[in-house]
This record gives structure tokens, sequence and C-alpha cells, in this order.
């Protein structure tokens, strides 16, 4: 989960990057060498990337509509250092299944499980992906903004 959170982190950073130095390119085309539209268009582009971020940030979460289904709670192993990390755990296997936490004895082992909602928290991952992709996105075109 970690080495997953950090790839995606990177890969992330890396995305923004390229596409806004293909943006870049883009402006300069348009431009035509001219500074001070470079400049303009370069601060439009960030005024449209910072509202499409606040936009991501304030109203995709926030899409009740959509995660009024996800209140279907499973029983997973919380183990981050095994690799059955995440794995579902039968109802039968759980002992104390009144917790948020409890322990689980599966094929002749005890693990530590926890009581999460999975479909939506893969909903979220997505989510936060999208957001941290975007605010990268516009912290990369504000450097480039800076430089025109």
């Amino acid at each position: 989960l970690y080495t997953c959170t950090l790839v995606s982190g990177a890969v992330s950073i890396f995305t923004a990057a390229l596409a806004v130095s293909g943006l870049g390119v883009l402006v300069d085309a348009v431009t035509l060498g001219h500074h001070g539209a470079r400049a303009c268009l370069a601060y439009i582009l960030l005024f449209v990337m910072i509202t499409l971020m606040q936009v991501a940030v304030y109203y995709v979460p926030k899409n009740r509509a959509a995660m009024q289904d996800l209140d279907v709670r499973a029983w997973i192993k919380a183990d981050v250092q095994k690799a059955s990390y995440g794995e579902e755990v039968p109802l039968s296997e759980v002992r104390s299944k009144c917790d948020m936490r409890s322990v689980a004895f599966v094929k002749g082992q005890e693990h530590f499980v926890r009581k999460i909602r999975p479909e939506r928290e893969r909903r979220l991952l997505r989510i936060r992906s999208v957001v941290y992709f975007l605010a990268h996105t516009t912290a990369f075109t504000a450097i480039q903004a800076g430089a025109a």
C-alpha cells in the first residue's frame, strides 16, 4: 500500500510536469515570441488550472448521490507487513464483530482485521489521485507562469 502510494505520487508529479511542459510549448507557439502575450496566456492558464483544481477538490468528494449505495461493509486483513494486506476475510472467521478492528483466524493463522466499506475506499482513492494530479499540474503551471 505504501509503495503503491509513493509510486502513484511520483507518476502524478512526472505526468503533471510533462503535461505543463507541453502546454508551455503550446503557449510559446500561440504567442509567437511576444513576451507580454506569453505571460498573459500563462497566467490565464494558471487561473484555469486553479479553478479546475478547486472544483475537483470541492465538488467531487461531496457528490453524495454517487456515494449513497456504498455502505456495504466488509472485513479485510489489516496487517500492512503481510502480503495478504487488503484481502477480504469471511465474517465467520472474525472473533469480535462489534468493533471496527478485530482479529481473525484464517487458515491456521491469526490476522489483524478491520471493517471497511470497500467500494467507497476504491472511489475515494480514485478521487484522491485526480485531485493530486490537478494539484501538481497547478503547481507546475504556477512555476511556468512565474517564469513568463
